[in-house]
């Protein structure tokens, strides 16, 4: 039997197309977007057109797209995003990036906001239950 490969919370297996088009990508040589020199323009052509495809897929504004070099950086910029305004709520069950995340803003800017840590509760076994808040920023 063929085995089945569940464990995608940190490490997702590459579709062969994305792995084709990584490879193709690779072979161009170094390519810096930022750079003014002739390899770091088309580069920059080669990024702006793949942000115009998925743009175009996913039926978006092409400035709202946004690349990232992983998950927790895509995280941190989500976050980033949305403290204009009120508070954010954090859970025993987030993801340790988003959590440390959150506690390193809220150490950083020093602002007088309820930070609040709920002991955990007893399941009806005795056992801990991760439930409860864990911060409010």
């Amino acid at each position: 039997m063929k085995p089945i490969y569940l464990d995608n919370n940190g490490t997702t297996p590459i579709d062969p197309r994305v792995i084709e088009a990584m490879v193709e990508e690779l072979h161009l040589g170094p390519s810096n977007p930022s750079s003014i020199h002739a390899f770091g323009r088309a580069a920059k052509n080669r990024l702006q057109r793949s942000r115009e495809l998925v743009a175009n897929h996913l039926h978006e504004k092409l400035d709202e797209i946004v690349f990232t070099s992983s998950g927790t950086e895509a995280l941190n910029l989500a976050i980033l995003g949305m403290q204009t305004e009120g508070k954010i709520l954090s859970t025993r069950i987030e993801h340790a990036a988003v959590y440390k995340y959150l506690k390193h803003q809220y150490c950083l800017a020093h602002i007088k906001r309820d930070f609040e840590r709920y002991a955990e509760r007893r399941g009806p076994d005795g056992g801990t239950r991760s439930r409860g808040c864990v911060g409010v920023f």
